[in-house]
């Protein structure tokens, strides 16, 4: 083994010089040691003096035993010379002080030594006379030894067991306390350093003893070690939950505020602050009624308290007020820590503030049910109001009007002055219709330009028609809109439950139909509900469902009427004009069926047939002789819409019909230019650079607008016939004919007039300046073959079909 180096002796004495469980342990062991050697020690001290006594006492019974008929017979003889003899004998004998002779009476005959002895042991023989005596009494011998010897002998070895036993326990004290402190007393000091170390957050690492000799077996040390680290690792990882919480706590986005039992405020984290505006310093030692908004009543607050003591927590949103007095919404989950007696410890009140989420919802509900032009309920929330006033009127049997408004020629307005215009003018129009009615009656916005009103609780039916005529001259007014006035009418429907109908559905279909009937009958009009208007609907119903298999089963056709030049006479164009023969109706008129096909989209495969034919005719035409003809073709404005690829398959149709673009007019009406599409400019300038000329048909009708006639590629300007039905030399009518004429020549446009039916008509006309007539007066529409047998006969502009 290695020998241990004087600087880890010199370590090894330190570290006992400052261990104090050492040396309490190495006193208590050489303590004991002490003790328990002063005991045997003792013992044995005890045990060698009785040995020591008991020899004596053996050698006076021995002398007793050797001398006493000797000394018997000398008495007997009352030989004292011999007598002296024996007494000297017995003297000469170790640890024999004294020896007295006694007569029988007791008293001394002859006596030899000197007592001296501190300690000494007597005793008496009795001495008998020889046989012939019989045995008789003679006397007795008292032998006196000393102790004093033994004593000494007895102290001396004491003293040298005391010196040994001494030596052996400061020998043995040295070791157990070197040995204590190799394999308990160091790693004592280690762990209550690390301990020490621990307490002051200064140790890191794990407890290692650094035993250089290990059980095979774990003992207490190792039991220990593994123990406080297993401790150390616990408060490691506590700490660090605590660390944790204490973080979430500080840096939570939540606002966490912790009462005592009494509800007072003992800590807040940072994001209270923020929320509500109070430090922490303001808050503590307050209750949460701090934070009271006075919004909800103080039942509110004792059923908070009676939850949070029934079962210890409670959630809920709850209104409170800022430092600043701002209110403000939050949601609030309270939850209760109990002691370990099953008393409260501490109130934990965890909240959000939701304000902002409840502004957002707010909006987003209002968005979901109300209008954003007009602020009016909108369609989803008009719905739900009639059905709660249907439930209403069912259980108070108290019927109620709905009124359906629609806004005459608005399309036009918005188009004309921009949708921020027509926004305006909405609202405008809302606020009046809302002026009109009850506060208990419900007015709505269906979407676009249409209004819905509930006249709720009526009580005389001439009530209705008088709201809706004020509804009418209130929406008659001009509105100003962008510095302009504006004028508009409306169209009203109304239907009465519960005489019309008793659900939702059927009163909106009535009243939907009882506005059509208003528009029909010239607009700016309110017309009631009829069972006749139903009848009208499903009759239309029923021709829009013929109308899907009119074209499968070739039922259409297009009839021709020529355009005549009002210079010559002679038929420069045609215009392509499309008929249904229904088998059962017969001729179903175009106003009929166009605005149907057109709703069912059915206008785009029609409009394609339409094409298909009148191209194919013109190319007929051409190879018959008449190269210059045009054909006119008339286009929805619903064919424009959608960005599809139709114009594409008729450019290609007529390639593949090796006709020229010049042989086709596309006629579109003024509505269309006014949708300002992106697509549709597109189309006519494809149109253009195929040679195809463009005509704007019935010009005037609708909001005309130069910008529109110059900003898009128009070749042709055709004036309806409701200007030419009554015109008469010095009539407003001729001057707009000849103010159109002229404005069109100035744009390097073609006029052609429509529905010229007299000679006076074309004659007002021509002396205009009108390039072309088309109507009556010059012929009919016509089947293909009869305007092409009419082609071939003489020229002539009077003549007709």
């Amino acid at each position: 083994m290695k020998p241990a180096s004087p600087r880890r002796f010199d370590a090894t004495l330190q570290q006992l010089g400052r261990s104090s469980l050492a040396w309490r342990f190495a006193g208590s062991v050489l303590a004991f040691s002490l003790l328990i050697t002063l005991l045997a020690t003792g013992l044995n001290l005890a045990l060698d003096y009785r040995r020591e006594v008991r020899a004596v006492e053996t050698r006076l019974h021995w002398v007793g035993q050797a001398f006493g008929h000797s000394l018997g017979l000398s008495l007997w003889n009352l030989d004292q010379r011999d007598a002296r003899l024996q007494l000297q004998g017995i003297l000469r004998l170790p640890d024999i002080e004294s020896v007295q002779l006694l007569d029988e009476a007791g008293q001394a005959f002859l006596e030899d030594g000197h007592p001296q002895a501190r300690q000494r042991l007597s005793q008496r023989f009795e001495l008998y006379g020889p046989a012939e005596s019989r045995g008789q009494h003679v006397g007795s011998v008292l032998i006196a030894g000393s102790l004093d010897e033994a004593l000494q002998r007895v102290a001396e070895r004491s003293f040298t067991t005391l010196l040994s036993q001494g030596v052996q326990i400061f020998a043995l004290s040295a070791f157990i306390l070197l040995l204590f402190h190799g394999l308990i007393g160091r790693h004592l000091a280690n762990v209550a350093s690390h301990l020490h170390q621990l307490r002051a957050e200064r140790s890191a690492a794990p407890l290692r003893l650094g035993r250089r000799w290990r059980a095979r077996r774990h003992d207490e040390l190792d039991l220990l070690e593994q123990t406080i680290n297993e401790m150390q690792q616990r408060l490691r990882d506590s700490h660090a939950r605590v660390e944790l919480a204490a973080q979430v706590f500080e840096q939570a986005g939540e606002g966490l505020v912790v009462t005592d039992a009494g509800h007072r405020i003992v800590a807040v984290n940072p994001a209270f602050t923020q929320v509500t505006g109070y430090s922490e310093a303001e808050a503590l030692g307050h209750t949460p009624a701090l934070l009271r908004s006075g919004q909800h009543e103080p039942g509110f607050y004792a059923d908070m308290a009676r939850q949070i003591s029934q079962t210890g927590r409670w959630e809920g949103e709850i209104c409170n007020r800022r430092k600043t007095g701002e209110l403000y919404v939050e949601w609030l989950t309270v939850s209760t820590i109990y002691a370990a007696d099953g008393s409260v410890h501490r109130h934990i009140g965890l909240f959000v503030d939701i304000t902002r989420r409840k502004q957002d919802e707010q909006l987003i509900w209002r968005q979901a049910n109300f209008d954003v032009v007009t602020g009016l309920p909108n369609r989803s929330m008009f719905a739900e109001r009639l059905r709660l006033e249907l439930a209403k009127s069912q259980r108070s049997n108290q019927p109620f009007a709905l009124l359906f408004i629609d806004l005459d020629h608005f399309k036009e307005v918005n188009d004309t002055l921009g949708h921020s215009a027509g926004d305006a003018l909405l609202h405008e129009a809302a606020a009046r219709l809302q002026h009109c009615v009850r506060e208990t009656d419900i007015v709505a916005r269906l979407g676009g330009d249409e209004f819905t009103v509930i006249l709720a609780e009526l009580g005389e039916p001439v009530q209705i028609e008088r709201i809706a005529t004020d509804i009418l001259q209130q929406l008659a007014r001009p509105f100003a809109i962008a510095g302009t006035e504006v004028y508009l009418s409306a169209s009203i429907g109304i239907t009465v439950f519960p005489l019309d109908g008793a659900d939702a559905e059927l009163l909106m279909k009535n009243a939907d139909q009882a506005m059509y009937a208003a528009k029909a009958e010239g607009r700016n009009r309110c017309q009631f509900y009829t069972p006749a208007m139903q009848e009208s609907a499903q009759r239309r119903m029923a021709l829009a469902s013929d109308l899907r298999a009119a074209l499968p089963l070739r039922q259409f056709a297009l009839h021709y009427q020529p355009v005549v030049s009002l210079l010559d006479g002679r038929a420069h164009k045609a215009e392509a004009l499309l008929r249904w023969q229904h088998p059962e109706r017969g001729a179903v008129s175009p106003a009929l069926f166009i605005p149907l096909a057109e709703e069912s989209g059915l206008i785009h495969e029609l409009g394609d047939w339409v094409f298909r034919e009148a191209t194919a005719f013109a190319a007929h035409l051409r190879a018959a002789g008449h190269a210059q003809l045009q054909i006119a073709i008339n286009t929805s404005p619903q064919q424009y819409r959608g960005g599809g690829t139709l114009f594409q398959d008729w450019l290609a149709q007529l390639k593949q019909l090796g006709l020229p673009g010049e042989a086709i007019v596309i006629e579109i009406t003024e509505g269309l230019l006014m949708d300002d599409q992106a697509g549709t400019n597109e189309h006519l300038l494809r149109f253009r650079d195929a040679g195809i000329q463009v005509a704007i048909d019935d010009f005037g009708t609708g909001y005309s607008s130069l910008s529109y006639l110059k900003k898009f590629d128009i070749d042709l300007l055709k004036i309806d016939q409701s200007f030419v039905r009554h015109l008469q030399p010095g009539s407003d009518d001729l001057v707009l004919c000849e103010a159109m004429i002229a404005m069109a020549h100035q744009l390097g446009l073609k006029v052609v007039a429509e529905g010229i039916e007299t000679e006076q008509q074309r004659a007002l006309l021509a002396a205009a300046g009108c390039d072309y007539g088309q109507g009556y007066l010059f012929a009919r529409p016509m089947p293909a073959p009869d305007f092409e047998r009419w082609l071939a006969g003489p020229a002539a502009p009077t003549r007709r079909g």
